[in-house]
């Protein structure tokens, strides 16, 4: 299983566009639950990115299909790994 940062920031409105996807915690954990994808943190932003998602899904077409769902928002999506676990990985190297 990987965990993944997705960052999101509102779009535009525009008269094409629907209703962006509303980031209330209980419909965004409902959202990528069926999308087979685990939603550990859901954190409100201020500033230039509106929410953080920490999840975890088990590939990169997985979370894809969570970001296709989220109408109305532009994702920036990082591949996450704790510093601990990289520390480890790091050691069992030498």
């Amino acid at each position: 299983m990987n965990v993944y940062l997705v960052l999101l920031r509102r779009m535009e409105r525009s008269e094409k566009r629907r209703e962006p996807a509303s980031l209330e915690p209980t419909i965004i954990a409902s959202l990528a639950e069926s999308k087979s994808v685990q939603l550990l943190d859901f954190i409100v932003c201020t500033g230039i990115v509106d929410a953080a998602l920490l999840c975890r899904a088990p590939d990169n077409s997985t979370i894809a299909r969570l970001l296709d769902s989220l109408e109305g928002w532009y994702t920036d999506t990082l591949l996450a790994s704790s510093h601990m676990r990289c520390e480890s990985a790091i050691g069992e190297k030498k």
